[in-house]
């Protein structure tokens, strides 16, 4: 009897237990709707979808699909899907979008766009999330490749996302060849996005040029905010994506906004620099910039107050207006789209390794940027370099701008040269806070050059950092760029 009732027992308690995992299962797998060949039928069952469900698009390719569907809700739990019946099997081509407004924990997932573009300008984009009262949205297993116009100076933008606490991760944005920003994080208020952009894989964007053949701008890789609303703060993080051959514009990321995180992000051979270029409080730490080949590849580029850039790796940087990291010299009473001073700016356990220069203050001398950086602190940097260009350029002769503590620096050229209405000259007397020694650094098992034992408190900190790899990063079947 008692054997009986023990029996009894376990078998209420694996069937509760199987209960629930069911139901968990049901409610991950959800009520999948579909799957639809044409948006029109997709569009209506999204319009009256209830959490949980899943409107499936059939595998295939579908040129000029017209996906404007419109505002639903799901909930934290049960969420919305938009996707494809299996990853990367539906191919969107010509005039074809995904478009929600106002909606809230809906998933976009597992499409993939090319040869085509939906159309030009600000409501153009091939996946757009509108309104500000957006929630919850994700963009993910997502690859675009060359979903351009064929006339390159046409503003094609990619994807653009309005509201708060979104999410675009795991996509592959490849092969740009028109005006436009790749992907970027709209603000059209003053309260902060809090938008994650993680694990995502960019490459291949070439230059526009115009009829006098120079580079336009307008081909950010990626972008938060505008100069218009970047005196507000933002609030995302943006971290563990891989940029390749981004050489569309100068700035490959556009910071327009305050209070972002970029981390742990890889940037190789891109012409172009990770540029806060407005907004304040912004933090750039335990990113990579290698350089192979291109001549305009540059670093972190800094306008406005209050950044910290810490504990990045820098090779190779060949930049020839500005440097690995540069401050700018502001405009007097200057514009929203101006340049604002840069104040109280942190520089701290950041490796220099042969870089054309490795930090500099201040641009040409004819400039009408006249304000010169303040509160400038730099400490326990690591600059090495085996180029014939000094190491840190200022703009004054007579003030060095830049408070150093405890930094090495090693190589041919370590004086500190001067711009001001004469010549460049070299300093007489390295500034202290500055020690030159040798530290002995060997390539490690990542490829990146680190110090002899002895110096490892000095630049480039690897504890807790994790080199992010291509092959990592990007759509499931197009890791890296390449499709699977």
């Amino acid at each position: 009897m008692i054997f009986l009732r023990r029996f009894i027992l376990v078998f209420i308690f694996i069937t509760f237990v199987l209960f629930l995992t069911c139901t968990s299962i049901t409610s991950t797998m959800g009520n999948p709707l579909g799957p639809f060949d044409n948006a029109p039928d997709a569009i209506s069952a999204f319009r009256n979808a209830r959490a949980g469900d899943h409107i499936v698009i059939k595998d295939g390719i579908y040129t000029d699909f017209d996906g404007d569907f419109g505002t639903r809700h799901g909930t934290s739990r049960d969420r919305i899907f938009i996707r494809s019946e299996t990853p990367g099997g539906v191919t969107l081509t010509g005039k074809s979008r995904i478009h929600i407004r106002n909606s809230s924990y809906i998933t976009i997932t597992g499409f993939i766009f090319t040869d085509g573009f939906y159309g030009t300008g600000t409501s153009g984009a091939g996946i757009l999330v509108a309104g500000d009262a957006s929630r919850h949205i994700r963009i993910t297993d997502i690859l675009m490749d060359g979903f351009c116009s064929p006339n390159p100076p046409d503003d094609v933008r990619w994807v653009r996302v309005f509201g708060q606490y979104n999410e675009i991760d795991n996509c592959t944005f490849i092969n740009k060849s028109s005006i436009g920003v790749t992907v970027e994080i709209c603000r059209s208020n003053t309260e902060p996005n809090f938008a994650k952009v993680h694990h995502n894989y960019f490459g291949f964007s070439v230059p526009i040029l115009d009829e006098n053949g120079r580079e336009m701008n307008g081909v950010e890789t990626f972008r938060i905010g505008t100069s218009e609303r970047s005196q507000y703060d933002a609030s995302c993080i943006v971290e563990f994506n891989f940029f390749e051959e981004c050489d569309g514009e100068i700035e490959i990321i556009s910071n327009k906004s305050g209070n972002n995180i970029y981390r742990n992000n890889f940037f190789l051979n891109s012409n172009g620099t990770l540029a806060l270029r407005h907004g304040n409080r912004c933090i750039v730490e335990n990113n990579i910039f290698i350089n192979i080949d291109k001549p305009g590849m540059g670093g972190v580029r800094i306008t406005d107050r209050d950044h910290i850039v810490r504990n990045n790796y820098f090779y190779n940087l060949r930049q020839n207006k500005r440097s690995a990291l540069s401050m700018e010299y502001a405009i007097p009473d200057s514009p929203l789209n101006g340049y604002y001073p840069v104040v109280n700016t942190i520089i701290e356990n950041n490796t220099f390794v042969d870089c054309r220069m490795a930090i500099t203050a201040g641009p040409l001398p004819t400039s009408r940027q006249t304000i010169a950086p303040t509160g400038t602190r730099a400490r326990n940097n690591l600059i090495v370099s085996n180029t014939e260009t000094a190491q840190i350029v200022y703009r004054s002769q007579t003030d060095p701008l830049i408070n150093f503590s405890n930094n090495i620096i090693f190589g041919h050229n370590l004086q500190v040269l001067g711009h001001g209405n004469n010549p460049v000259t070299p300093s007489s007397v390295i500034p202290s806070g500055l020690r030159i020694t040798d530290p002995r650094m060997t390539l490690n098992s990542d490829e990146l050059y680190m110090p002899d034992l002895q110096f490892r408190s000095f630049g480039f900190q690897m504890r807790g950092v994790r080199v992010i790899k291509k092959e990592e990063v990007g759509a499931s079947f197009a890791r890296g760029g390449v499709l699977q």
